[in-house]
């Protein structure tokens, strides 16, 4: 039995690299509900400027505006609107509670619009609530809504069905999510208690879980979020087996603390768990300022659960990074000298000098072997026939992965050589539990593995023989999650 992993005290990588289109390396028959999708909780509230500093405390949940969420991978958008009719037309303002944005639904239109004409593989889920309903008419509300958004220039961005879509059907449109009342579109969720997690079915039959417990926290209790909430319902959508069943986690809260201060432990411990999470549908997850508290660029949070999302197939001269499932912030990687092959947490797209310093090692003390580069840490699969694959380096498009000397004794290493037409340098995949076990054609019966289920960087990966999975450890080293990137 080989040694148990050491226990990493750094807080692990993630890379930022997946996130750009990240939807269209899904399948089209992907139902939203079977997906992993960050996203951003009262989503317009950087526009929130008061000069006093307690109120902008209480009011904002983000400091990114909506265009650069999208482009960070942010695809469900919480869009609270208050129905104005002071003015000569009615409009619908961008409000939180009784905090005016300043702005009118049509800034949401524009640039909800613009990202998706220039990226046209995506989906974005938009959660629309009337959030005065106290005060306003629902009626003229819903239809002021409804109107505009079905004007015919606009329409083509909007799908507006009482059912969860696949992505298919959606790309380069928005889903209504409907938390108003008195409206006859989109996906109803207007059923929808205040502070606690629910489940409900709608009256169009879909089935919802959600987690939205947000006014308890306290400096004293601030981990309950997590712990206690956002934890349970991320283990819950996982483990579901109905894929059609909505799953929104919002990892957002208040209390007797502000919105950012519950983020700065909240996202922490959604980051931590998702870099370890095996691939799977964990639902929705809402969130407050999803680009901070987690430790900076390589540590980045919706990067993360982007990568929750298993690449459904293999895709000839596509390009993917391999990820172990028993170190998922490291990747498949060609080391410093070239020919070696070893795991490396997730290196950023940056000129090689500068790499030191970012890794958390100083400039003088840097590495005596060349660092790996990014591109070190990604394959281009390429379609050899009878269900085996080359994997190219992109570092160097004539190496592939090899099996050194084409042996098969458990224990040989691997290794990124040039392109010989050997058996040793075709590779078979095969799917178990969502992520893969990859053989070499001469040894059918034993798979690449991280020697010795080590996690460090620069750990050598082997040939070994197979591991059923009933035995996590030695599983977990031979099993890889594939990301494509390109």
């Amino acid at each position: 039995m080989r040694p148990k992993p050491t226990q990493e005290t750094a807080m692990p990588q993630a890379t930022r690299g997946v996130v750009g289109d990240w939807m269209r390396y899904i399948d089209d028959g992907r139902y939203l509900s079977e997906l992993s999708i960050p996203g951003t909780h009262d989503s317009v509230t950087a526009l929130f400027h008061s000069g006093i500093g307690m109120v902008e405390g209480w009011t904002r949940c983000q400091d990114l505006m909506i265009e650069e969420q999208l482009q960070r991978g942010i695809r469900f958008l919480d869009i609270r609107l208050r129905y104005d009719s002071s003015g000569k037309q009615p409009v619908l303002r961008l409000c939180h509670g009784k905090s005016d944005m300043e702005r009118d639904f049509g800034y949401v239109l524009g640039v909800c619009e613009r990202f998706l004409s220039a990226h046209n593989h995506e989906t974005i889920v938009v959660s629309i609530k009337n959030d005065r309903p106290d005060q306003d008419d629902a009626r003229a509300f819903a239809q002021l809504f409804e109107a505009t958004i079905g004007v015919r220039a606009r329409s083509e961005y909007w799908h507006t069905g009482k059912t969860v879509p696949t992505l298919g059907e959606v790309r380069r449109k928005m889903v209504l999510l409907r938390r108003y009342s008195e409206g006859t579109q989109g996906i109803d969720a207007t059923y929808w208690p205040r502070n606690c997690p629910f489940r409900k079915l709608n009256g169009d039959g879909v089935s919802f879980d959600v987690q939205d417990e947000f006014e308890v926290y306290t400096h004293a209790n601030r981990d309950k979020k997590f712990d206690a909430y956002v934890l349970d319902t991320l283990r819950d959508a996982v483990n579901d087996k109905d894929p059609h069943k909505l799953f929104i986690n919002f990892a957002s809260g208040t209390g007797t603390v502000w919105p950012a201060t519950l983020a700065e432990t909240t996202n922490p411990k959604l980051y931590g768990y998702f870099v370890g999470a095996r691939p799977g549908r964990y639902g929705i997850v809402p969130m407050d300022y999803p680009e901070q508290f987690t430790g900076g660029m390589q540590h980045d949070l919706i990067a993360a659960i982007v990568s929750a999302n298993p690449s459904d197939r293999l895709c000839d001269w596509a390009t993917y990074e391999l990820r172990p499932r028993l170190a998922l912030d490291s990747r498949l990687t060609v080391l410093g000298d070239g020919h070696s092959v070893g795991i490396f947490q997730a290196l950023p797209d940056i000129p090689l000098p500068s790499l030191p310093g970012l890794l958390g090692i100083p400039p003088p003390l840097a590495l005596p072997a060349p660092l790996p580069t990014s591109a070190s840490q990604r394959w281009q699969l390429q379609d050899a026939g009878n269900g085996r694959y080359r994997l190219h380096s992109m570092s160097d498009r004539n190496k592939v992965l090899t099996v050194a000397g084409g042996s098969t004794a458990d224990g040989t290493a691997i290794t990124a050589e040039q392109w010989n037409d050997q058996a040793g340098q075709l590779w078979k995949f095969d799917r178990e539990g969502g992520a893969f076990s990859i053989s070499p054609k001469h040894a059918p019966h034993s798979v690449l593995d991280v020697y010795g289920a080590n996690t460090a960087n620069g750990s050598a990966v082997k040939l070994y023989h197979h591991y059923p999975s009933t035995s996590l450890n030695n599983a977990f080293a031979q099993r890889w999650v594939l990301v494509r990137v390109a």
